[in-house]
């Protein structure tokens, strides 16, 4: 047997592991207390940190900013 370790984004998803677990087809061998608020104290940077390259992310502020400033030209 292997052992994976995951991080949950989503509280939805522990019904589909307890499903799982039912089915005997997966273990759960730690669950949080409270699984709805796994995520309450995470921030955002944190939580997609990685999700897209550095050089990516600049080339998106950049285009944002434009249009930011784009917007705010027609008001």
């Amino acid at each position: 047997m292997n052992t994976v370790t995951l991080q949950i984004i989503s509280p939805h998803i522990f019904g589909l592991l307890n499903e799982l677990q039912k089915n005997n087809m997966i273990k759960i061998i730690a669950f949080p207390e409270h699984p709805t608020n796994t995520n309450v104290n995470v921030r955002l940077s944190e939580k997609y940190r990685g999700a897209i390259d550095r050089k990516k992310g600049r080339e998106l502020l950049n285009h944002i900013e434009t249009i930011r400033n784009e917007w705010h030209d027609t008001l």
